[in-house]
């Protein structure tokens, strides 16, 4: 999968320089690679680092059909249907599955692919035919590898071109018809050749088969932009009255011999043509657009205009596959805005009183996690004190049956290089306290689902790696009695979080400078949260193993084998410290993934600052302490000098985006007029 601050700041660069077509079929051959991995593993991981189901508030109807959102898929963008099993999966409504076409012989009948080309300037995408078409043959093998249709996917799509209706040949048209609909779940019936002419006769005749051979299955008639207006209003109306469930206006017009142009400069004349069908003195039909939206205020606006359903194409391309998540947010922000969703119930305010908020603050589960955060960032300031002081405590030398002097003359680096694990422990601890709070003050408390499932990824492997020191046969009282202080406000914090959300998140709309370069800094996070992650389970496993590394037994001037001799316990008592850091790096490595992969969104300032405290405790503790005892290898520190350069580059391309609040429906300037 290419989420957009993946593709936009490494795979677009790297694809707009490939031909249209072979771009096109590495990223649809990319993404539909994960809808076929085993047991669903792939679709699974679309879900886990998109969460793009679309909000309960935009189901929507077509005809007799629910759907999930008014959001879809033009069949342009994946033609050959390469990716449709992953795109079930991206928060579409609807998807759009390609134009069949009865068998009309010859090698030119017209069933390759169109060819295509960008027009970057005015983000379009241009063909050399106004409509992608496919053989009977080809389709039938194409959605006979699909999934079987389930009430919970997307609905399917099929485009039937009217031109290509056969006169005299009703019945084996329907008979084609039957076998398809068997895979689909609507129709739209395309009027117009490939000159843009209508064909009437033709047209009344595949309306007459799909209504004969797919009665339940409702149906859309098919026009584009250039269709002339005073055509559109007379075909709106014969559509009405044979039972249409709406109008289907695709933005592809032709501009000049053999050029079909699809994209956001025609956005403008498409909003146009939407008001003309929809503002009428009775009831009309509703309409679908499909392409010219390639961000989420342009989505609006077409609905806004009076379209009932919004097709993506070119915006998929030039804005990204993270378009119909953000279109959907802002529709339900929007929906929020007018008081359609749940609201924030009475009593969580200070108005009522501070004792009152804190009990309802435990009764809806985040002031439990709140708790906990406050517990971690208390723990750590213990462990700091206890690791830039004493640095061992007496059941540290009752374990290892040493005095302190007698510690110190086994090595004197021991000591401080104990210290070095400890503090950054410390520096940890307090690190992930602080995006507890930040996680239950600013997305608990506000009903978001992501922040919840964010603290319980995060704190679980945290607690079980408390049962790593066992593996000494070391049992570490201090650690023992925090873990199990804290263990109930993770339980209780989870379990009593409500599961609906109370309003909708702030919601990026247009594909500014500032989303770009938020981009950019959620790129840097993710890859921030990642290498946490892989470092935690390397110093786990080290701890678990070998204990030092080469560069750990330099700063010692010895080996592992003199210190054993000298105290065989010496070993798992590093080790226990090993291990516990590990475990902590997994734990703050896993909030700040999920957090920059769920949670980031323009105006969301919160966020900005839960990482960047966070951080400052554990990489001015991490880099203090190493300074401090002297204990500088660059090939040691090379891996802290990455989070550090990660951490910074996060912080400076996410500062705008994050701070800046996102503009409402109310407050956005003014539209297209007609």
């Amino acid at each position: 999968m290419m989420p957009d601050w993946s593709y936009h700041s490494l795979f677009k660069p790297v694809l707009f320089r490939l031909p249209p077509e072979q771009a096109r079929k590495l990223t649809l051959s990319a993404i539909g690679l994960l809808g076929r991995l085993p047991f669903g593993s792939g679709l699974k991981l679309i879900d886990w680092m998109g969460h793009m189901a679309p909000p309960a508030a935009l189901q929507n109807r077509l005809g007799k059909l629910e759907l999930s959102s008014p959001v879809g898929l033009s069949d342009a963008v994946d033609p050959l249907l390469l990716g449709t099993e992953s795109f079930t999966r991206f928060g579409f409504g609807f998807i759009m599955l390609g134009a069949v076409a009865p068998e009309i012989g010859g090698p030119d009948d017209g069933t390759e692919l169109r060819k295509v080309w960008q027009d970057r300037e005015r983000e379009a995408l241009c063909y050399n035919r106004r409509t992608e078409r496919s053989d009977t043959g080809t389709l039938l093998n194409r959605l006979s590898r699909l999934p079987a249709k389930h009430a919970e996917q997307p609905k399917r799509g099929l485009t039937w071109l009217a031109e290509t209706a056969r006169e005299g040949q009703r019945a084996e048209d329907c008979k084609l018809v039957l076998r398809l609909s068997r895979h689909i779940d609507f129709w739209t019936v395309d009027a117009c050749g490939p000159d843009g002419k209508i064909n009437e006769p033709a047209l009344r005749e595949a309306v007459a088969v799909l209504k004969q051979a797919a009665p339940d299955q409702p149906w859309l008639l098919h026009l584009y932009l250039d269709t002339p207006a005073e055509e559109t209003a007379r075909l709106r109306d014969w559509a009405k009255q044979q039972g249409a469930a709406g109008i289907w206006l695709d933005d592809t017009a032709e501009e000049g011999a053999g050029t079909y142009v699809s994209g956001r400069c025609n956005l403008e004349r498409l909003i146009n043509k939407v008001r003309q069908l929809t503002v009428t003195g009775e009831e009309g039909l509703p309409v679908a657009v499909s392409g010219a939206a390639t961000e989420p205020e342009e989505g609006r606006l077409l609905l806004q205009a009076g379209a009932s359903w919004l097709a993506l194409h070119s915006g998929m391309v030039y804005s990204g596959p993270g378009l119909p998540k953000r279109i959907n947010e802002m529709l339900a922000q929007d929906a929020d805005q007018q008081g359609h969703l749940l609201q924030r119930p009475n009593g969580d305010s200070a108005e009522n009183g501070w004792f009152r908020a804190f009990i309802n603050s435990l009764r809806s589960g985040w002031g439990f996690i709140m708790l906990l955060g406050v517990g971690m960032l208390i723990g750590g300031q213990l462990a700091w004190l206890i690791a830039a002081t004493t640095i061992v405590l007496p059941y540290d030398l009752q374990y290892i049956g040493m005095t302190r002097p007698e510690l110190e003359l086994v090595n004197d680096r021991l000591l401080p290089f104990m210290m070095h694990d400890r503090l950054t422990l410390a520096g940890t601890m307090m690190a992930i306290g602080i995006l507890y709070i930040g996680l239950a003050r600013f997305g608990m408390r506000r009903g978001l689902h992501y922040a919840r499932q964010t603290v319980l990824a995060s704190a679980a492997p945290g607690f079980l790696s408390f049962f790593l020191f066992l593996g000494f046969e070391y049992f570490d009282p201090l650690h023992a009695l925090v873990s199990a202080l804290l263990f109930p406000f993770f339980i209780l914090g989870i379990a009593m979080h409500r599961k609906y959300r109370f309003h909708v998140p702030p919601v990026n709309r247009h594909n500014d400078s500032r989303w770009r370069e938020g981009l950019r800094g959620q790129l840097a996070f993710v890859i921030l949260g990642f290498s946490l992650i892989i470092g935690g389970i390397i110093i786990s496993l080290i701890g678990m193993g070998s204990v030092f590394v080469p560069e750990d037994l330099l700063y010692l001037c010895t080996t592992s084998e003199e210190l054993a001799q000298q105290n065989e316990r010496l070993i798992s008592l590093v080790a226990h410290d090993r291990a516990g850091f590990g475990g902590a790096l997994l734990s703050l490595g896993i909030g700040v993934l999920l957090l920059s992969l769920w949670g980031y969104r323009q105006g969301e300032s919160w966020i900005w600052w839960t990482l960047a405290i966070s951080g400052m405790c554990g990489l001015f503790t991490g880099f203090g302490v190493h300074i401090a005892i002297g204990y500088v290898n660059q090939w040691h520190l090379f891996p802290a000098y990455i989070v550090l350069l990660l951490y910074i580059f996060g912080l400076k391309y996410s500062y705008r985006y994050l701070h800046a609040r996102p503009a409402s429906a109310y407050e956005q300037p003014g539209n297209f007029t007609g």
